[in-house]
């Protein structure tokens, strides 16, 4: 059985509020962030809440938070840049907790919690993994994709209303690898009656990159 722990980390600007679904031993930790906060993104998000699901179904140990300013989480949005600690203050946790272990670390988010979570991925080491949901290209630029070399799963919807397949097919080829890209057929920026597709994408490539170099 799932237990769902509700807690408060001591962030940089206040305490965070999040959601922690443990294992006893895990095969790797995911941190998962949420879309934007200023247009009603939480923690409670049907895309990261499928996405947490599906990790913690494959083993992983999971946190998902309320970046600043959201909900009970203290402190005022800051355009990526002190919710960049926000993901830093979630991560350190996870790998405290687990620090006994050898449980390798995933950082994974939908849209603008896709761009940050990759964003500051890009700059700590012990991040292993990255899982990217809807990257918003339109709205925000992701240069970082170029140097990027951890290992990481991007998918898109082929009906994005923020990710016009043009402006996806130009920045493809320019992703380091290793990357894997999926675009789905018939689905929106939010995965509209394609969460279940988006979920056995997710847990392929965690069956086939996170789990056979953990095991």
């Amino acid at each position: 059985m799932k237990l769902t722990q509700s807690l408060f980390l001591q962030g940089s600007a206040g305490k965070l509020e999040s959601l922690y679904n443990p294992q006893s031993l895990p095969k790797f930790l995911a941190v998962c962030c949420h879309p934007h906060p200023l247009y009603e993104g939480t923690m409670h998000n049907k895309v990261i809440v499928g996405a947490a699901n599906t990790l913690w179904e494959l083993g992983g140990a999971v946190l998902r938070f309320n970046f600043r300013g959201v909900m009970e989480s203290e402190g005022k949005y800051d355009n990526g840049i002190g919710e960049e600690e926000d993901v830093k203050t979630a991560c350190e946790f996870l790998l405290r907790e687990y620090a006994h272990t050898n449980a390798p670390l995933l950082v994974c988010g939908f849209s603008f919690g896709a761009w940050v979570g990759l964003k500051y991925g890009s700059k700590d080491e012990r991040v292993k993994y990255l899982v990217g949901l809807g990257l918003p290209l339109r709205l925000f630029d992701a240069p970082y994709l170029k140097t990027l070399h951890t290992p990481k799963l991007i998918i898109w919807g082929d009906q994005d209303e923020y990710n016009p397949m043009e402006k996806i097919s130009s920045v493809i080829e320019e992703i380091a690898e290793p990357k894997t890209i999926e675009i789905i057929d018939d689905a929106d920026h939010f995965f509209t009656a394609k969460l279940h597709v988006m979920r056995e994408i997710l847990g392929q490539w965690v069956r086939k990159t996170v789990l056979t170099e953990t095991c």
